[in-house]
């Protein structure tokens, strides 16, 4: 009895035990389940990125692989390792950078960004740090190109394409150095004898190669990017049906310090052509090719009689000079008075800063100039050669930041330099003739096409379109939606009947380059 009631409470006891046993075991393990479920951050902002796409170029570190969504969130799937990732950003090859396009935080206070590889192989996500105001873990902001300085003939000589055709042709930015930079015309064959001029140049970083921004004086609508090699000097004797042979002389010396040739860009162009117009203004412009000609230390003698002369008529086939004068140095410029600026109206308040842009500038652009530099100040403001020396117009860059420089001059007849982050934009322009336009022969198009174009570029002459303006205030300088502009036009085709020309405009894209299109909407005889 007491046996057999020893066993039954041996049975409970084990029942019991068996009973808490398995309770326990099944609480530890959903405990242990419960424990190891993984938790995921969720999106906090998924953005479209809306500055300057050439501000967006990256670089991969390698530092991080690239996913198909952010690579903490669930369901993240790896799309390229980070060895493909090093691999990428140790690349010689300008197709394997990177443009941001999209930014995204988590809750966990993790940066992503969506990028896209300039060929389009690699798109996805990446992580880029803890903040979105600058790039970081597997990414860094980068410079495509880097300015290069024109030499001497580069700046002044006219050239042509070395071998035309479809191999190397102009590019709206230097090939593959922009996501999706494309080609401005697909084959050079057709302009084999167009007159090309030189405006600047740039070095690509990756490949090391030399690029240079022609314009053709025949057809603008080709003027692009270029492989520095794909051009060559023209040589022999000037074109007479299509230039005017300019040599600039000092008369105190009876010496000739350059000479150059002055392209008609209309392309019905013939000898004896009355140029008188468009040759003068290109005298009068400081950028031009014909004024880039003058060399360093000399200034062209606005005031000369002989100049004032010669600029009463110019024709196709002429052999002219034009008279210069040496520069006397009475005023100096050096580093200290370049004032470099944050933004277009913002002095740059950090001296840190100030002072490496300023070493920027002198090493980039300055070059072998010598500091302090002399200029005369009684010709100040039609002097080329202070202009070009002190580098108006181009862009440096420092770190990722890109600056450009802007000469302009006091009424004491000082230059004043200044340094601005950011960058000035050339819109392209476009003309159209109205429907209504319908009685104009071929030259007289052409005629109209130069001098509604030379029209609206005085308009905006004073106007600049920086790369941190908004959309809303580039189409505001540029006039956007405004008609009735009016410009005179010596038709020379017909004993040089006057007319005036009313034309509309309208801009049809602020990204990148600006693009405004001109509408012919009247002619009107004088």
């Amino acid at each position: 009895m007491e046996v057999s009631q020893m066993k039954k409470g041996l049975r409970r006891t084990l029942f019991i035990g068996m009973a808490t046993l398995s309770v326990l075991a099944v609480g530890t393990l959903s405990q242990s389940k419960d424990a190891s479920a993984k938790s995921y951050p969720t999106v906090q902002y998924n953005r479209t990125m809306t500055s300057d796409g050439t501000e967006r170029n990256v670089i991969t570190t390698g530092s991080n692989a690239l996913y198909n969504k952010a690579g903490t969130l669930r369901g993240a799937r790896k799309i390229a390792t980070t060895t493909t990732m090093r691999y990428l950003g140790n690349s010689d090859n300008s197709r394997n950078y990177f443009r941001a396009y999209r930014v995204a935080r988590t809750s966990r206070g993790s940066i992503y960004y969506k990028v896209v590889s300039f060929d389009q192989k690699y798109r996805g996500w990446i992580y880029g740090g803890r903040s979105a105001l600058e790039f970081g873990g597997g990414i860094q902001s980068t410079q495509t190109t880097r300015p290069t300085s024109l030499t001497g003939d580069e700046a002044t000589k006219t050239y042509q394409f070395a071998s035309p055709g479809t191999t190397n042709v102009t590019w709206q930015y230097p090939s593959w150095t922009q996501y999706k930079a494309g080609k401005v015309i697909g084959s050079t064959a057709s302009y084999a004898t167009d007159d090309l001029t030189i405006d600047r140049a740039v070095t690509k970083t990756r490949e090391g190669s030399k690029f240079y921004y022609v314009r053709s004086a025949q057809h603008p609508s080709i003027n692009g990017w270029i492989y520095s090699k794909a051009v060559k000097q023209k040589t022999g004797a000037y074109d007479v049906n299509k230039q005017v042979q300019v040599t600039f002389k000092n008369p105190a010396t009876n010496t000739t310090v350059a000479t150059t040739q002055w392209t008609n860009p209309l392309s019905s162009s013939k000898q004896n052509d009355d140029v008188t117009t468009a040759f003068s203004t290109d005298v009068h412009n400081v950028n031009s090719a014909l004024m880039r000609a003058i060399p360093s230390g000399y200034t062209y003698d606005v005031t000369n009689p002989s100049n004032v002369a010669t600029l009463q008529k110019v024709l196709v086939g002429q052999s002219i000079v034009l008279n210069v004068k040496p520069t006397t140095g009475v005023n100096q410029f050096s580093l200290t008075d370049a004032v470099v600026y944050n933004n277009l109206t913002t002095v740059e308040p950090n001296q840190s800063t100030v002072s490496s842009v300023r070493r920027a500038y002198q090493s980039q652009i300055l070059g072998s100039l010598g500091l302090p530099y002399s200029y005369d100040a009684s010709v100040a403001n039609n002097t080329p050669g202070i202009l070009r020396d002190l580098g108006n117009g181009r862009t440096f860059t420092v770190g990722s930041e890109t600056y450009t420089v802007k000469v302009s001059f006091s009424n004491a007849n000082v230059a004043n330099v200044q340094l601005i982050r950011g960058t000035v934009r050339t819109p392209e322009l476009s003309f159209t003739i109205a429907n209504n336009v319908t009685t104009l022969s071929k030259e007289q198009k052409e005629l109209a096409e130069t001098a509604v174009k030379a029209g609206y570029n005085h308009e905006i002459s004073s106007v600049q379109i920086w790369s941190t303006m908004t959309e809303k205030q580039i189409k505001e300088a540029l006039e956007d939606g405004k008609s009735g502009f009016k410009v005179t036009a010596k038709d020379t085709s017909s004993n040089n009947k006057e007319y005036v020309l009313t034309y509309s405009v309208e801009v049809t894209e602020t990204a990148e380059t600006p693009k405004v299109k001109l509408t012919l909407t009247n002619v009107t005889p004088t």
